[in-house]
């Protein structure tokens, strides 16, 4: 439920992120395609992988960002997380170069966005819910730091 005091924020996608998104989707149906019409058993078999990793990688996909006076909510396809604006220790805006040490430890590296459990040597580990490497902002808690693509204007004055 969203308060007439609250930012709707929508993800913007880079161009990158897109076409990534469009053509491994393309290609894993072609590839599963092909696996079970050429070699049905072991081709269900592994396609189901294959399906079972997209779909987990869909619901994992950010839409939009809430920003209310007691909240950000992060909506996912398949979830939101919720970050209590108490529990906030500060917000600040991250530049692209920051992430250069910055490796996957387990998520989407731009399949669906760049979502899940990151680590660098600068930042240590985050959560990271983004479409773009343009504005992104990292929210760190008392015991979380999450990073999101948005713009910092959309968090001041509140």
């Amino acid at each position: 439920m969203v308060s007439d005091n609250s930012k709707i924020i929508k993800y913007h996608w880079s161009s990158f992120c897109l076409l990534l998104t469009l053509g491994l989707t393309l290609l894993f149906v072609f590839i599963i395609y092909k696996m079970i019409h050429s070699n049905p058993i072991p081709g269900c078999a592994i396609s189901s992988v294959i399906i079972g990793l997209m779909v987990y990688t869909i619901l994992q996909c950010p839409l939009y960002i809430i920003n209310s006076r007691k909240q950000i909510s992060i909506k996912l396809i398949g979830k939101t997380i919720n970050i209590n604006k108490d529990d906030i220790l500060f917000i600040r805006k991250i530049d692209k170069v920051e992430l250069n040490s910055a490796y996957r430890a387990g998520g989407s590296g731009g399949y669906f966005g760049y979502t899940g459990k990151f680590k660098s040597l600068e930042i240590g580990t985050f959560y990271m819910y983004a479409t773009e490497f343009y504005n992104l902002q990292l929210i760190v808690t008392k015991d979380k730091k999450y990073m999101i693509s948005c713009s910092f204007d959309k968090f001041e004055n509140e």
